[in-house]
């Protein structure tokens, strides 16, 4: 929500930006999956997190390194594959291994 405008002297500019941070770093966070560990974020969450609630806490992120995931291995796998073959194209005593 976008602060209202006051009629007799425009858009409060410390509002405004107070604002623009707030909305940029909701935008960075929900973006990137990036979990809010601040005291803020996590106040109703009770004294300390357990175990359950810390997994919450950071499941979007680990939902985001598990859709990639596949496409990391695949990567991974290939350029392993690529290294050996190299390695062993350029020292044959090795292209047994």
């Amino acid at each position: 929500m976008v602060p209202t405008r006051n009629p007799s002297h425009g858009i409060n500019p410390p509002t405004l930006s107070r604002w623009r941070l707030k909305h940029t770093f909701n935008q960075i966070y929900g973006l990137t999956n990036t979990p809010r560990i601040s005291f803020d974020q996590l106040k109703g969450t009770g004294n300390a997190l357990s175990g359950t609630a810390f997994r919450y806490v950071f499941m979007a992120a680990h939902m985001a390194v598990q859709n990639h995931a596949e496409e990391l291995g695949e990567f991974f796998q290939r350029r392993v594959n690529f290294l050996t073959s190299a390695i062993g194209t350029l020292n044959t005593s090795l292209e047994a291994a």
